[in-house]
């Protein structure tokens, strides 16, 4: 009996507040393409951005009734559990509300890549006096993430650094996760038949909350015969022995300036002339840079001046003597 008449009482504490909850009307909307409102749960995939509304309105009818007015309400948002088993919040502003009038509170929030195929809780908590009543009121909605079967996603796909010079090396940087529902048998194939690189990699990606990341640095070495120019890497991702999934271009950028200075140096050394004496030309290309200004080193031909002095040298010693018998 007393058991009974406990439970009455709180019954008669607890009636008024829920009376005056029930005054007000709590929903979440977002806005279509054509500017009208989706009320209800919301529909979403993996990496969306969600801009989305809270309705309430105050049901209380007469406006000329003070006591019919929700004062001080207290808004309190929580996302239970979709950022990695993380909940997302947010609080507002108090505000009142007169009768049949309403308030609307924008709220955002991106989906995670890593999340699971279900359903997540929107808790709505009202906190608010209505005719000096304090009550609170708790309205329950959900993040319907839908996913696909296969599906992947690349936060990281490029050359790093992107552009490199003669004998340079750059790193294909790949970081992929599966967001489907999916475990998937992984083949990743990288090939250029221009410089002919070829590499393949096979794993296995479990769908989240498994292991569902892969990555890898992959090195791309330049041949010392490379070209100046870019180059396209084809990059390919199948599954289930051979289906592709993904077909992606990857480009490099190679500078091989360094080389083409050097081969032109080599081609304009000349080390012989045609004409008399020997000529040794250093020459560099006008768009180089210079240490020291260039130089032109001529030996001449000195055959014809040596034999000229070698015979007055011969004259002088034969007119000597002669000299020397005539003064006797």
């Amino acid at each position: 009996m007393r058991r009974v008449f406990a439970l009455f009482v709180c019954i008669l504490i607890f009636l008024p507040s829920l009376n005056y909850a029930l005054n007000l009307d709590t929903n979440i909307y977002i806005e279509t393409e054509d500017r009208g409102k989706d009320f209800g749960d919301i529909k979403a995939e993996p990496g969306d951005f969600i801009e989305a509304f809270i309705y309430i309105e105050n049901e209380n009818q007469d406006r000329d009734d003070g006591s019919q007015e929700i004062d001080d309400i207290a808004v309190t948002l929580t996302i239970e559990e979709i950022d990695e088993g993380s909940d997302i919040e947010g609080e507002y502003d108090d505000f009142d509300l007169k009768p049949r009038k309403k308030e609307t509170l924008p709220f955002s929030f991106n989906i995670p890549l890593r999340v699971e195929d279900r359903k997540y809780p929107i808790n709505i908590e009202i906190e608010a006096t209505e005719d000096n009543v304090d009550f609170t009121t708790n309205e329950e909605f959900f993040v319907d993430v839908n996913k696909e079967r296969h599906n992947l996603y690349f936060s990281k796909l490029s050359f790093l650094p992107d552009k490199i010079g003669y004998k340079g090396v750059s790193y294909l940087e790949i970081e992929l996760y599966n967001i489907g529902t999916e475990e998937e048998d992984i083949t990743i194939t990288v090939k250029n038949e221009e410089i002919g690189f070829s590499l393949q990699r096979n794993f296995q990606l479990e769908e989240y909350p498994g292991e569902d990341i892969y990555e890898n640095r992959i090195p791309v070495k330049m041949e010392p015969d490379a070209e100046s120019g870019r180059y396209t890497f084809e990059f390919l991702v199948s599954y289930d022995n051979g289906n592709l999934l993904l077909n992606k271009l990857v480009y490099l950028d190679v500078e091989c300036r360094d080389k083409e200075i050097s081969e032109e140096l080599a081609e304009g050394k000349e080390t012989e002339h045609e004409d008399g004496g020997d000529i040794e030309i250093n020459t560099m290309p006008d768009d180089s840079p210079r240490t020291e200004s260039q130089q032109i080193v001529v030996k001449s031909d000195n055959k014809l001046l040596v034999t000229l002095i070698i015979l007055a040298g011969i004259l002088i010693l034969m007119i000597i003597p002669i000299l020397i018998l005539k003064r006797r």
